[in-house]
């Protein structure tokens, strides 16, 4: 046999001992180990949530833009009825200048948790939830008829005074304020 057959099949029994060897290695073996670090381009969570309670009906969310992270689209408000539940339905969006959500049509004196998201431009680009946060809404809605007894008591003070509807012994304008906010 001359040099050059023999060189070919060297190289052919060479090509052979690797394709036999990578489709006998599994090929999770040749997988990373160590798990890539985060992107600087993934959505990041908006920070300092917190729950406002306005009204019987209404609790309004705010919170910080998030620092760093891909370009913010919008944000995603997540709610679930209960003090210590976990929030996945979806009960509304804001844009990205837009770090308010009202909640409103609330039950009456029940507890709700929130928990807020950032969305980028692609589909799945959704950031980690945010911490949650709990609040109930006012447990008392005021009508007209609250409203013409307070002003019967205006500006009277002492205990037992059933327009006093903050608690500070006498009835003025901040008991408006508070009955106006939970008006039915």
């Amino acid at each position: 046999m001359s040099n050059r057959i023999r060189e070919r099949n060297r190289r052919r029994a060479l090509i052979f001992v690797f394709l036999a060897f990578l489709f006998m290695v599994p090929v999770s073996s040749f997988a990373q180990t160590t798990p890539e670090p985060p992107s600087p381009y993934q959505a990041l969570p908006p920070q300092n949530l917190t729950a406002t309670v306005v009204s019987g009906s209404a609790i309004t969310l705010s919170w910080n833009a998030p620092t760093g992270g891909w370009l913010v689209m919008g944000y995603r408000v997540y709610r679930c009825q209960g003090a210590s539940c976990t929030p996945t339905v979806e009960v509304g969006t804001t844009n990205a200048s837009t770090r308010t959500y009202a909640d409103t049509g609330l039950t009456p004196g029940a507890s709700y948790t929130y928990v807020v998201t950032t969305y980028g431009a692609f589909p799945n680009d959704e950031s980690e939830k945010t911490a949650t946060v709990s609040a109930t809404s006012q447990t008392r809605l005021y009508n007209i008829n609250d409203f013409t007894t307070l002003v019967g008591q205006w500006n009277q003070s002492g205990s037992g005074i059933t327009s006093d509807v903050n608690s500070d012994s006498v009835v003025n304008t901040k008991d408006i304020g508070v009955m106006m906010s939970s008006w039915e």
